[in-house]
């Protein structure tokens, strides 16, 4: 692995209101304590701290001085507030005295649904509003006048509070222009972020130490450009010290985190590619184990990410009927926030199972009429001859390990109740190895998957392997499925809908 993996370390965002971690009636201001201190019990090197969202200031950790920016009424909060204390400043004197940093993040693009009172500036400027969203108010960051009130919020922070950083969010409500012209404005956008920096190194100098300053951005490249945004640059001129990619709910399973960690390399800038708790969009009640937590860490490290970001983590303690809500505190908690401690380093995996888990996670975008898509679904004709060729990243040195086995889930192959020479026939392989067939498992499953044991599933047939190096390496690979016989049945394709890889470690006796 990459030497600069020796510098590794945990970023979270909160980005879900403080309300759904653990503060309860009647409040007091030791809760805001206790809640700093539950990240930096689990090893957290960063907290970044969401308190803008919507104009305003969810979840109302300040009171502003900005004009055009309300107070979010946190009743929790308002006690304090009243006295004229920040809630944010208890938080950040308990992230230092716990060695922990402190981060401001910001909504870039996002007001979700909150009532007008409560975004004078939004509500009163329908002219600056971005036409792509016609069904929620966004801000369009072509006009000055926007990019002026966000750089002006970002120095009222800076100037207010002992923060050690700020973090852009960029992926809620994501067009930040228009969607057809979004690559024509990178140079407008790169020149806000100039501004950006140039304000918080004028408040660094003056208070004597650094101001740090991270992007959170989609998990494409190519659509950030769409979007207007020129990461190269913002990383070559020193414009961002921390670079995250994620979606905003799943972790895509099948990655490449290298050309990110190349974009970032030898310029300062660190990435801290983004882990999201969620399986897929079709897996309603799908949270990541932490089989599947360790198993991605393992990808993100290997293929050169400086540390790990964590995103909506919040999902273990506040889901409700399969989707995300925010009811108050939850039992889930502290456990998932100890799921954590395994992310701190490249080696912090090796004691324990790693489940990847290769399959669609249902997600896709549209940018200057292009579209994105995270579908690994590869489809063949089911006749004689056909193949079909799975690609997967496995960071296993699998030499190293003590087991690991391969599961392929198929539909469209005919299984015939079982009857021999009845059902289609197939032969696998790895990276053009043949898998001997008496190595292969095979079942048929008639009822298929049922949405409470995952992402639902017609009737579907598994095959699987115990897999070894060679033919696997570290790194890609690709599994084939080669159809040499047909039964009976009619003709239709065949859809590798999920690949899994288990990897266990060697026993300790």
């Amino acid at each position: 692995m990459d030497s600069a993996n020796s510098r590794s370390g945990l970023l979270y965002f909160a980005d879900g209101g403080i309300v759904v971690n653990n503060l309860w009636d009647p409040f007091s201001p030791d809760q805001l304590i206790r809640y700093v201190d539950d990240f930096a019990d689990c090893g957290i090197d960063i907290l970044s701290q969401m308190v803008f969202a919507g104009g305003t200031t969810k979840p109302g950790l300040f009171a502003p001085d900005h004009p055009d920016v309300t107070w979010w009424e946190n009743e929790h909060f308002r006690g304090m507030i009243d006295r004229g204390e920040q809630p944010i400043e208890c938080m950040i004197g308990r992230a230092h005295e716990r060695g922990m940093r402190f981060f401001a993040k910001l909504r870039m693009s996002d007001w979700h649904d909150h009532p007008p009172e409560a975004r004078p500036f939004v509500t009163a400027h329908p002219e600056l509003h971005n036409p792509s969203w016609p069904t929620r108010p966004v801000l369009d960051y072509s006009h000055a006048r926007v990019r002026e009130y966000h750089l002006s919020l970002i120095d009222e922070l800076a100037r207010r509070f002992d923060l050690d950083g700020i973090s852009l969010n960029f992926i809620r409500s994501w067009y930040s222009f228009p969607k057809e012209v979004g690559r024509n404005y990178q140079s407008v956008m790169t020149d806000f972020m100039r501004q950006v920096r140039r304000c918080l190194h004028g408040h660094a100098e003056r208070k004597g130490r650094s101001l740090e300053l991270g992007v959170i951005v989609l998990p494409v490249v190519e659509l950030c450009e769409d979007l207007g945004y020129d990461l190269q640059a913002w990383a070559e001129e020193g414009l961002i010290d921390y670079l995250s990619c994620g979606n905003g709910h799943y972790t895509d399973p099948n990655q490449d985190h290298r050309p990110w960690a190349n974009l970032c390399r030898g310029t300062g800038c660190r990435y801290y590619p983004m882990l999201q708790c969620g399986i897929s969009q079709q897996d309603k009640v799908g949270l990541l184990r932490p089989e599947h937590i360790r198993a991605l860490a393992r990808a993100m490290y290997d293929g050169g990410a400086d540390g790990i970001s964590v995103f909506n983590w919040v999902y273990y303690w506040a889901r409700r009927g399969g989707v995300a809500r925010y009811p108050g505190p939850g039992s889930g908690h502290l456990t998932a926030l100890d799921y954590l401690r395994e992310l701190r380093g490249p080696d912090a995996q090796a004691d324990g199972s790693r489940h990847y888990l290769f399959r669609p996670i249902g997600m896709e975008w549209e940018a200057s009429g292009r579209i994105y898509e995270e579908n690994y679904r590869v489809v063949f004709p089911r006749r004689v001859g056909a193949r079909g060729e799975y690609r997967f990243y496995l960071p296993e040195d699998l030499a190293r390990c003590g087991r690991c086995e391969l599961f392929v889930h198929a539909l469209g192959l005919n299984s015939a109740n079982g009857q021999d020479g009845a059902r289609d026939q197939v032969a696998l392989d790895v990276n053009g190895r043949a898998i001997p067939p008496a190595q292969i498992r095979r079942t048929f499953h008639l009822a298929g998957r049922l949405e409470r044991f995952g992402a639902p599933l017609p009737p579907h047939t598994t095959l699987w392997f115990e897999l070894a190096a060679p033919p696997a390496r570290r790194g890609e690979n690709t599994l084939g499925v080669h159809l040499t016989q047909t039964g009976t049945g009619e003709s239709m394709d065949v859809t590798l809908e999920e690949v899994e890889v288990v990897v266990t470690p060697r026993s300790a006796h």
